[in-house]
């Protein structure tokens, strides 16, 4: 019999991976996107949409839900994807 779980268990992130700036790499959907170090991010969304966060401070959680970060406008670095 499993637990039930609470809002902030079922709100957690329950795979982490690593991800490289890549102009055509398409990756899983993220629910978070940390970013490890200072810079701009350069971002694909679910929908296609693509935007750029200007001057991203080092060790921040953007809670968005991409499947791009480019190499191409991106300055910023050590991602890690969420979901």
């Amino acid at each position: 019999m499993s637990e039930k779980q609470t809002p902030a268990q079922l709100d957690a992130y329950s795979t982490l991976f690593g991800i490289t700036k890549s102009d055509t790499t398409v990756f899983h959907e993220t629910r978070g996107l940390w970013v490890g170090s200072v810079g701009d991010v350069k971002v694909r969304d679910i929908n296609g949409n693509i935007a750029t966060f200007v001057a991203v401070a080092a060790g921040t959680l953007l809670k968005i839900r991409v499947n791009m970060v480019f190499s191409g406008g991106t300055t910023a670095g050590n991602f890690v994807g969420m979901y």
